[in-house]
């Protein structure tokens, strides 16, 4: 049994000894005590919450890169289709605005690729 199976047992033994009827309150007492001394579980580790595992923390620089050319590319792309020759036509790919959609893309692209392998990498 390993030192937290052993706290969780005595934190059940320690309400059966409290709640419990007759005998067995007393026999959860005692197994309570030798389990308790066994294992070397203070009393006051047994009152403790146990801590839940922190959140990794996002990398804010990637996520705020990400979130700018995301509403970049939102304006961008409005901008293109108020236009009335867009979408592939020769006039788009000489238009700044679609020069700056492709870029934009490739850069979300990347950034998504970039938080990709850092979560894989922090993963392992």
């Amino acid at each position: 049994m390993t030192r937290e199976q052993a706290a969780k047992k005595l934190k059940a033994l320690k309400a059966l000894a409290e709640q419990g009827v007759g005998g067995e309150k007393e026999g959860a007492r005692r197994l309570y005590e030798k389990l308790k001394s066994k294992y070397g579980i203070r009393e006051d580790e047994l009152q403790q919450e146990p801590q839940k595992p922190q959140e990794k923390q996002f990398d804010g620089d990637t996520l705020f890169q990400a979130a700018t050319a995301a509403t970049m590319l939102k304006a961008e792309q409005e901008e293109c289709d108020a236009c009335p020759g867009h979408y592939g036509q020769e006039e788009c790919e000489s238009c700044g605005t679609y020069e700056n959609i492709q870029r934009l893309c490739l850069q979300l692209e990347r950034l998504s690729r970039q938080r990709k392998e850092r979560r894989e990498k922090e993963a392992w």
